[in-house]
């Protein structure tokens, strides 16, 4: 093997090193970061470098790689919420903090708060000592009504009779404009009793050296699906960003459902082209289509649609579209994890239409078994891939 790569993906930009062994020559390139998904960066860095050199891909003998993505994360307080199940008696013990402290002798420094919030810090019976002898032994039943009660207090809110929501966001470019609309779906399954009311609100991280950041807020009435679920929809346009999105559902006798979701409101780069994420919607036995926000698709699927969108990069010529249009194709595939081949593929060719080259389809879903399948596009230009798109959705047992 001739020759190593090493790959170095950040927030911005991820970064490739390539070393020919042989006489020790270094070359690098840079590719815009994807933050949905580091991985098409990564793929289309290699693919670049080796095109760029000539170099087969059996030829590389090593990739090494390394990112801040993770590290950023936890300093950004941009992840999931967090929840901590700790030994009885050490609930605090992050919070108190007396070993690592900011200014050791200024009381009046003001510490972060912990990643895990008092409310989602559950205390289980065990211990060991010193020597790592077990001096009393975990009870997993208690281990499963802690998860359970973590479970609603992360994911649900933590008001009585909590109600259970789930939700999903995507991105496109508005219509004939330069913002973005951001989709927010909302679902409650068919176990709660409407009516119900939505609210939310969109709320933009501040850039360093800012104290607030913008905001945009509203609520709806989430209305009742084929399935029995409540089922609620709104897009908001916005400026590119990231952002921090709370949606909250209360039914008739009051109960609260609530989650917090980061988005990245940032179109992603296709060599010359900027691309939406790929939307997906069920369709219902009526035809009628609807927003997929559940973990699983509702029994009463029966296909699914799939919309993705390529647009002009902002500042550019939607001329580019237009010369472009007819060497574009993006290939759409469905593969069931764990499955070695999609159980359906297909090439299309996407329609210009009002400066947005479109593509659209759709899989009947009547064979999918219950799992967890992953839809995938891949853009080429000629015989060149310039980008790669991914969403998931879940099947359960019908």
């Amino acid at each position: 093997m001739a020759y190593r790569i090493g790959i170095d993906v950040g927030g911005t930009f991820t970064d490739f090193t390539l070393l020919r062994e042989s006489d020790g020559q270094v070359s690098f390139h840079k590719v815009a970061s994807t933050p949905r998904d580091p991985s098409q960066a990564i793929e289309q860095g290699i693919a670049d470098l080796l095109g760029m050199h000539g170099i087969a891909a059996r030829e590389v003998g090593h990739i090494g790689h390394g990112t801040t993505v993770a590290t950023n994360l936890i300093i950004e307080r941009r992840g999931a919420v967090t929840g901590l199940l700790t030994t009885k008696g050490f609930r605090d013990v992050i919070e108190i903090g007396r070993q690592m402290r900011p200014h050791l002798f200024d009381y009046s420094v003001t510490k972060l708060p912990p990643l895990a919030a008092r409310e989602h810090r559950i205390e289980i019976r065990e211990r060991v000592n010193s020597h790592g002898e077990v001096l009393e032994a975990v009870d997993e039943r208690e281990i499963e009504t802690a998860a359970n009660r973590l479970k609603a207090a992360v994911g649900q809110g933590q008001s009585h009779g909590a109600v259970p929501l789930r939700v999903a966001t995507s991105v496109r470019r508005s219509a004939g404009s330069r913002t973005l609309d951001v989709n927010i779906n909302a679902a409650v399954p068919s176990t709660i009793a409407g009516p119900l009311v939505a609210m939310f609100g969109l709320a933009r991280v501040p850039a360093p050296g800012e104290s607030l950041g913008s905001m945009t807020s509203g609520r709806g009435t989430p209305s009742k699906a084929t399935d029995g679920s409540f089922q609620w929809s709104v897009v908001v346009p916005t400026a590119p960003g990231s952002y921090l999105l709370r949606v909250a559902v209360a039914d008739a006798a009051g109960a609260l459902g609530a989650l917090e979701v980061p988005i990245d409101a940032e179109l992603t780069p296709m060599g010359p082209f900027v691309a939406s994420d790929i939307i997906t919607a069920w369709v219902d036995a009526d035809g009628r289509a609807h927003a997929v926000a559940l973990d699983a698709l509702p029994s009463t699927t029966t296909s699914l649609q799939v919309l993705f969108e390529l647009y002009a990069p902002s500042g550019g010529a939607a001329s580019v579209l237009e010369a472009l249009k007819d060497d574009v194709q993006v290939e759409l595939s469905v593969t069931r994890v764990g499955d070695s081949e999609p159980i359906d593929a297909r090439e299309v060719v996407p329609r210009l239409s009002d400066g947005v080259l479109r593509t659209l389809a759709e899989f009947a879903t009547a064979e999918w078994r219950p799992g967890t399948y992953h839809i995938r596009a891949r853009v080429r230009t000629g015989d060149q891939v310039v980008g790669r798109a991914l969403s998931v959705v879940n099947i359960s047992a019908r």
